[in-house]
């Protein structure tokens, strides 16, 4: 019996524990999705916006949240274009969009200065009625515009908020992320403006 013993016990030290295998399959699916998460933010990171910047600004033609009018961008040579890409989603947007409507209300930027509000949500039933609730809470008065993706991939906003700035000539003469205060806005608009 003890050679019978001593001939099974190897054959039971090769076989696995219960559940080591699939701990196993556990740790590499982990490892795989978190360099994979890396991978997309390494990306996301490097792609906001870089690839128009100094480019002339692709044109594109968006409606106008409860209108039947729509913006085309190629309408507005000669002024100093802001489009803000934003949602309702978005915590720091609850300041940006405010700071936009300050701009676009200032008399001195009148006749120099149109914003374009994208508001970059995925499309939903509710949607419109999300976008109506976010602009009364800010208390803006921006008309925004409804981008179902594509403008926002055209201009590699992938970072919400993305602000784009192009000067007169219809050039993108800035991209950045994050919120601009009405001052710092305004100092864009200036070198937007400067030869």
């Amino acid at each position: 019996m003890d050679g019978e013993d001593s001939a099974q016990q190897p054959e039971e030290m090769a076989s696995p524990r219960p559940g080591s295998m699939s701990r196993d399959v556990m740790t590499v699916a982990i490892v795989s999705i978190v360099a994979l998460m890396l991978g997309l933010n390494l990306f996301l990171f490097f792609d906001d916006g870089e690839g128009v910047e100094g480019e002339e600004a692709p044109n594109f033609v968006l409606p106008v949240l409860d209108s039947e009018e729509s913006k085309e961008l190629a309408q507005y040579r000669g002024q100093v274009v802001l489009m803000d890409f934003w949602a309702t989603w978005c915590p720091p947007c609850y300041d940006q969009v405010p700071a936009l409507d300050e701009v676009a209300r200032d008399p001195q930027f009148k006749d120099r200065v149109e914003i374009f509000s994208i508001n970059v949500d995925p499309p939903a039933e509710e949607r419109e009625e999300l976008i109506r609730s976010f602009m009364d809470e800010v208390e803006a008065t921006l008309p925004p515009l409804i981008d179902d993706g594509e403008v926002q991939r055209l201009y590699g906003a992938t970072t919400i908020p993305t602000l784009v700035v192009v000067d007169p000539t219809g050039r993108v003469v800035h991209v950045s992320q994050g919120v601009h205060d009405a001052q710092r806005l305004g100092e864009l608009i200036g070198e937007a403006e400067s030869p």
